[in-house]
């Protein structure tokens, strides 16, 4: 049986928002864009820059379809870790996290607890994170596997 396909094009402009109940005036945002720790699937830690696609480069006949990629060959699976701080300026309002693209099955934890798992191709989602954070609080953990 054929290894669906999971790659990331993910996190493109993700950002961790605010938002006050019912209806905000304001919107609290930080963007996690940036430098994340990457595991691919049996291969030792490394960076890859968000936004970003850790597939980046086809194989040589670019087509995708064998799974095998230049930078990370034959790995179709890995885990994405970043953390990240909440201002005491977000006190009271929901926190929420946004992606803008994961592609496909993605399976989202913050603090090490389980948020959610996200299935669809590139489509954009958001996450109401407000019970798995203090605020404010340092040093926070997001980790996607793919």
């Amino acid at each position: 049986m054929k290894k669906w396909f999971f790659s990331i094009c993910f996190l493109t402009g993700t950002i961790l928002f605010a938002r006050q109940d019912p209806v905000s005036a304001t919107r609290s945002s930080l963007s996690l864009n940036g430098t994340w720790e990457f595991t691919p699937k049996g291969q030792a830690k490394t960076t890859m820059p968000v936004p970003g696609f850790w597939a980046n480069e086809w194989d040589d006949y670019g087509t995708g379809e064998t799974g095998d990629y230049k930078l990370f060959p034959g790995v179709t699976d890995g885990e994405y870790v970043r953390t990240f701080d909440i201002p005491a300026t977000m006190q009271g309002q929901r926190i929420w996290l946004a992606f803008e693209s994961v592609n496909y099955i993605a399976d989202i934890y913050v603090n090490s607890r389980f948020v959610s798992t996200h299935k669809g191709g590139y489509v954009p989602f958001k996450l109401d994170i407000s019970d798995f954070v203090s605020v404010p609080s340092t040093g926070n953990s997001l980790r996607v596997v793919l």
